[in-house]
């Protein structure tokens, strides 16, 4: 569960990445926070996985990789998806 402190310093949010397989669409997204930056992995509207990172760079070097696996796993990228 998120705490009351991580919802108040949401600073902005960022979609890195749509993926499609199947019947399931998944979408990753940067949350920026005063000292981190998380990104939360969405399938079908639920949250399955929330990582956090202190730098920006490190959480899209990540969400690259777990994109890759995915793609490896027979999703697509939309076009929005990059």
């Amino acid at each position: 569960m998120r705490r009351a402190v991580d919802v108040a310093s949401a600073v902005a949010r960022e979609l890195v990445g749509v993926l499609r397989g199947g019947n399931q669409t998944v979408q990753m997204m940067l949350v920026a926070l005063i000292d981190a930056v998380e990104l939360e992995v969405w399938a079908d509207g639920k949250l399955r996985r929330r990582a956090r990172f202190l730098r920006d760079t490190e959480a899209r070097k990540y969400a690259e990789r777990l994109a890759g696996r995915l793609v490896r796993r027979g999703y697509r990228r939309t076009i929005d998806g990059r």
